[in-house]
């Protein structure tokens, strides 16, 4: 059932974000189109097929890290589960600096960048530390 929701999940976005993305065309090339909700139908079925293929390689990505996770050591996923949750807590730390320097107005979209940015860089900063802390890499 989990595989049918992640598949329908990424047609359903693929559609969804082909429908709409006629919206983003010049306005010289929508000057060309006879009919814009026929090609907004059509650009939703290309990107509902390309959201199948993608909903295929996340699926089996999915899998893949459901059998790693499993075949882990309880030591080992409970040191990488602590390491992430540290490294979002100093991202999250660090992030309330961030969000109070003076950026202009043109560069606002910086802010929410350094939040998402920041927080994956720990996160996996922290992940990585308590891999090589609980696993040495010599035996």
């Amino acid at each position: 059932m989990l595989d049918a929701i992640i598949i329908l999940s990424f047609i359903i976005a693929g559609a969804g974000i082909g429908f709409y993305s006629v919206d983003f065309l010049p306005t010289d090339v929508l000057e060309q189109v006879t009919n814009l909700e026929g090609l907004s139908f059509v650009t939703g079925g290309f990107g509902a097929l390309l959201g199948l293929a993608i909903g295929l390689v996340a699926q089996t990505g999915y899998h893949r890290l459901e059998r790693q996770v499993r075949e882990m050591p309880v030591d080992v996923l409970l040191s990488r589960a602590v390491g992430l949750v540290l490294g979002l807590l100093v991202a999250n730390l660090m992030l309330a600096p961030i969000f109070l320097l003076p950026i202009p107005r043109e560069f606002a979209f910086i802010k929410p960048l350094a939040a998402v940015l920041g927080s994956v860089m720990f996160a996996f900063q922290e992940l990585t530390w308590q891999i090589l802390t609980v696993e040495p890499c010599c035996g």
